[in-house]
């Protein structure tokens, strides 16, 4: 089994909607009006409501309620708004798996966790196209659910071969014992499928070993950095019961020497983002419990 081998038998089963490939051609055509990428939206009722939602949320704070999806299109610019279409598709791609050995909304919670902390911490460190990071963090993990869906099996046998405070790093070595891969790699390899640029697949690929990556290092460098936030987050809620301001990070040192960042920039970074990540679940996942 290789990852290649495994994102081919799952291709059927995970197929990237057709709606936000056209919105991708669209937005890399030249003479493609807001008008043109509304109506391929309108398409799809739950994308176009979740567009609304996201414009009119405090993250975007309009003057005015935007009522049309032309409207939020010019809002929202197209990197953004490509960001949230394939966001959405890859969330509804995967609606429905079983639970068993994973809890889908803490998983979905980590993932947006993840995505708020690259961008945030790609606009401290200065990278251009910050809100790019938002899509890396949030589909980096998408390796584990094909891992979960297709080899419930193997998945068993990595997790008795861990304690239950194993580290991403650790978790991914025993994947690599168990099947000759990681899910980092799957994921990477499932996002080369979906045809996402490899400014997207690179940085997922080799987060957990961000000196390995051929191209876009700084990006890499960032989602590592915002996957052990987000774990150190989702870790601290699940102790603590999701008390607010509650949660730090044990050694944010050892995150911000990497990128060159005072330890202050991650040490304060849960409560910069707590509230964004709330409202962006809302978005996402309407009705999810880990809302309060």
């Amino acid at each position: 089994m290789t990852p290649e081998s495994l994102v081919a038998q799952t291709e059927t089963l995970f197929s990237f909607p057709d709606a936000a490939y056209r919105v991708q051609e669209l937005i890399e055509a030249p003479s493609t009006r807001a008008q043109d990428l509304a109506e391929v939206i309108l398409c799809d009722a739950a994308l176009t409501a979740r567009l609304l939602r996201l414009v009119n949320s405090p993250v975007f704070a309009p003057a005015s309620p935007v009522t049309k999806v032309a409207q939020a299109v010019n809002l929202l610019g197209t990197r953004a708004l490509r960001d949230l279409v394939f966001a959405t598709c890859a969330i509804e791609t995967f609606a429905g798996l079983p639970e068993d050995g994973l809890n889908m909304e803490h998983f979905w919670r980590y993932s947006v966790t993840s995505g708020i902390a690259a961008r945030t911490l790609a606009s401290e460190r200065g990278l251009p196209a910050s809100e790019h990071l938002f899509l890396i963090g949030l589909v980096h993990g998408l390796g584990k659910l094909i891992l979960l869906s297709q080899c419930p099996t193997q998945v068993r046998e990595v997790m008795q071969r861990l304690g239950k405070t194993a580290t991403i790093e650790e978790t991914a070595a025993a994947e690599e014992q168990v099947l000759g891969f990681n899910y980092a790699e799957l994921g990477a390899t499932l996002l080369k499928a979906w045809r996402f640029p490899d400014s997207i697949w690179v940085p997922v690929q080799y987060h957990l070993q961000p000196g390995r990556a051929p191209t876009h290092r700084l990006e890499t460098e960032t989602l590592w950095a915002s996957v052990s936030v987000a774990s150190d987050m989702l870790a601290a809620d699940l102790a603590k019961g999701d008390e607010p301001g509650s949660v730090q990070i044990p050694e944010p040192e050892r995150i911000a020497k990497p990128l060159r960042l005072p330890a202050e920039s991650i040490a304060r970074l849960p409560l910069e983002i707590e509230l964004e990540i709330l409202e962006m679940l809302e978005i996402l996942i309407p009705g999810c419990s880990l809302i309060p």
